[in-house]
């Protein structure tokens, strides 16, 4: 069941934006339409915009702990390369068994 007034218009235009590789603030200044709205139309269909930054998610912390490992990247070559949280990092090394 849909709950919220027009989303299909939302879905619609989240949608295209992503395959555009449009910005968040792009999309909220050419629709009117809300950060709320945008964000949440982007979680529901499992997709995300770029953000503010200006690079996209790159999704889990225990993916891109993967990723770097498999690459051979140090823990300070990984921050650099994918603009994370270096805590949140270190912790996904740790569970991985891949930090001493």
């Amino acid at each position: 069941m849909s709950s919220g007034y027009k989303q299909g218009t939302t879905k619609a235009v989240v949608l295209e934006a992503h395959r555009l590789g449009l910005t968040r603030e792009q999309v909220m200044k050419n629709t009117g339409k809300t950060r709320y709205a945008i964000y949440s139309c982007e979680y529901r269909n499992g997709i995300l915009l770029v953000g503010e930054s200006g690079k996209a998610k790159q999704g889990s912390i225990k993916d891109i702990a993967i990723k770097s490992i498999n690459d051979g990247l140090t823990m300070p070559e990984a921050i650099k390369k994918y603009g994370v949280n270096p805590a949140s990092l270190r912790s996904a090394y740790r569970y991985l068994g891949a930090c001493k």
